[in-house]
C-alpha cells in the first residue's frame, strides 16, 4: 500500500501466551490517529470515513441478496464523516478543511 502511496495501518503479528497457556498469533492494529497520517508521510489533517451507523444492521436485516447489491444502494450512499469529530470541531483549520470546501 505504501508503495502505491495509499494510506494504511501498520500491522503487526504477535504471538500471546499468557501464564503458558498459548492462545496463539494475534494481529496488532494500528489506531486511526495523527501517528497514522505521520507513519505515512501525510501532514496533519482529517481523516474521513463512510458513517457506519446502521450500516451493517441495514444489510443483515435487508432484501439484499449479495454484499455487491448492498455496496452499490447503500454503502456507498452512506454519511462522511471524520474521525475525532471533536477536534475537529475545536480547531478552525481542521474544520474549514472538512465542512467549508
Amino acid at each position: 500500500m505504501k508503495k502505491e502511496k495509499i494510506i494504511s495501518l501498520e500491522y503487526n503479528f504477535i504471538k500471546v501466551s499468557i501464564n503458558d497457556i498459548d492462545y496463539g498469533i494475534y494481529t496488532m492494529e494500528e489506531g486511526i490517529n495523527d501517528n497514522l497520517l505521520n507513519n505515512n508521510n501525510l501532514k496533519n489533517g482529517p481523516i474521513l470515513k463512510f458513517s457506519q451507523k446502521n450500516l451493517f444492521s441495514t444489510f443483515w436485516e435487508s432484501k439484499y441478496r449479495s454484499w455487491s447489491e448492498f455496496y452499490n444502494d447503500i454503502f456507498l450512499k452512506a454519511e462522511i464523516v471524520p474521525f475525532q469529530k471533536k477536534k475537529i470541531l475545536s480547531d478552525s483549520s481542521l474544520y474549514d478543511m472538512v465542512f467549508r470546501r
